[in-house]
């Protein structure tokens, strides 16, 4: 008896035991003729590989699409910030900049992915900036809503892209596919054991059936040479997914760096314009005097 190919197995491991079943009913004259069933199988797995492609490309699209709508929005606070600390002498403990960043430095409140920062732009930002006293923050104020409500479609789409792929493999496509593979690796068991039976005078061995088929019921999963290249691509597949990672957490550092330096950047810049101004001033208070005095 084959054993059971597990609900939500990857598609590429499904493709391996119809291979392997069919290429094996081919290696004899008395088995050839069952290896229509896998042809069939063959065929409903490229369709559904189709169907999964579908989705996986509609997850990275949805993915690429937040992570630009959150960049808009990290983009907007330093916007705002700038202009906040600009019209208010860089003071960062100001009441508005303390209800805009929540307790927050920028950097924090940009850190994750739409999340705490998409909540806190919805619900206290709106209000904070149409009411601000200072015209250049106010100014800014129309901007917010489109901003949010795109990262808001965005947001919906990406979980909606992750529940269809999920119904695919759970309910969908991918287990209409692992079910029928599975009644057919059964059925053909049962042919084999007939075959085997109808064929007593080759004395076949007494696990002939079991050996058509890369999972089965004698408990083994495959071979150490398979298991060992099962093994070997789950460690790339490890090895890319930490590169991912750590670029993505490279990239973000960056990005803290960059908004941490551009505001002692701009710190400096207002102490300049602000020692500027107090300098010009006083030239033209001394110029003055010494105009009366002559």
């Amino acid at each position: 008896m084959a054993a059971t190919i597990e609900d939500k197995t990857p598609m590429d491991e499904i493709l391996q035991e119809i291979i392997y079943t069919r290429a094996r009913l081919l290696m004899l004259p008395i088995t050839a003729a069952l290896v229509a069933g896998f042809d069939d199988l063959y065929t409903l797995w490229g369709s559904t590989h189709e169907q999964e492609l579908t989705l996986l490309v509609a997850v990275e699209n949805t993915e690429a699409t937040v992570e630009a709508r959150d960049d808009d929005l990290d983009d907007y606070v330093d916007t705002v910030v700038s202009a906040l600390l600009l019209a208010n002498g860089q003071d960062r403990n100001h009441p508005l900049y303390v209800l805009l960043m929540g307790g927050k430095q920028p950097a924090e409140l940009k850190k994750p992915i739409l999340s705490d920062q998409l909540a806190q732009m919805k619900t206290v930002w709106p209000g904070a900036l149409s009411g601000s006293d200072f015209p250049t923050v106010k100014a800014l104020a129309p901007l917010l809503t489109p901003l949010t409500a795109a990262a808001d479609a965005a947001w919906a789409a990406y979980v909606k892209a992750q529940a269809d792929l999920e119904a695919f493999r759970a309910v969908g496509g991918q287990k209409a596919l692992i079910d029928k593979v599975n009644s057919t690796r059964q059925l053909t068991a049962g042919q084999l054991k007939q075959i085997r039976f109808d064929n007593a005078a080759l004395s076949l061995p007494s696990d002939f059936a079991a050996r058509y088929f890369k999972v089965d019921s004698r408990g083994g999963k495959a071979s150490p040479s398979a298991l060992k290249r099962k093994l070997d691509a789950q460690k790339n597949q490890l090895g890319r997914t930490q590169k991912q990672l750590d670029a993505l957490t490279a990239k973000a550092q960056e990005k803290t760096q960059k908004a941490t330096a551009r505001a002692a950047v701009a710190t400096e810049l207002d102490k300049a314009k602000k020692s500027r101004d107090d300098a010009t001033t006083k030239v033209k208070d001394l110029q003055s005097q010494l105009d009366k005095l002559t």
